[in-house]
């Protein structure tokens, strides 16, 4: 007999101390020994590094984003113009991507992530600090990083009638950077 429900128990793997979860949420920072759990793929909970960007101010509290590394090999059909050189010079070099992995619309995921990719913050650890629900999975970053070259290349100031692309992507790492 299968059953139909199965409860796992939301215990930090580290300390054994419970997870207070909200629905939709899949990553958290343990309450008691500070360290990030997340919710895996097979429905269980393990250990992962959360970041803090440095603040030179007093927040109260940080917006997570998932950061990876990202090659991207690109091929563009033009109807006319040709902006494959400054295509070419965007992605050249591995881009840092910085995807938020809090609620938001999006048309504002986007926005701030072309924002990011385009001028990406120095990284600088700080001080932990409480942050936003994560939603976002690190196992739907790939489709949102899609979503995002598509935009920057369709943005170009030529008629695109094809692209066709390589990604690929390092170990996304949590980083919560300072409201």
């Amino acid at each position: 007999m299968n059953p139909s429900i199965f409860l796992n128990p939301m215990v930090c793997p580290n300390c054994a101390m419970p997870i207070l979860a909200n629905v939709d949420e899949v990553a958290w920072m343990c309450s008691q020994c500070q360290r990030g759990v997340l919710l895996n793929s097979d429905n269980g909970l393990s250990q992962i590094e959360i970041h803090f960007q440095q603040s030179s101010q007093d927040i109260e509290i940080g917006f997570p984003y998932w950061v990876t590394i990202a090659n991207v090999t690109l091929n563009r059909e033009t109807l006319r113009g040709n902006m494959t050189k400054e295509m070419l010079q965007f992605w050249q070099n591995p881009r840092t991507v910085f995807i938020p992995a809090f609620e938001l619309e999006m048309e504002e995921m986007l926005i701030r992530a072309e924002t990011l990719i385009k001028n990406p913050p120095a990284l600088f650890a700080g001080e932990a600090i409480n942050f936003k629900p994560v939603i976002l999975s690190p196992w739907d970053l790939r489709v949102y990083i899609e979503f995002l070259v598509m935009q920057i290349e369709a943005e170009r100031q030529d008629d695109l009638k094809q692209l066709t692309f390589e990604l690929q992507l390092s170990d996304p790492v949590l980083w919560i950077f300072p409201g």
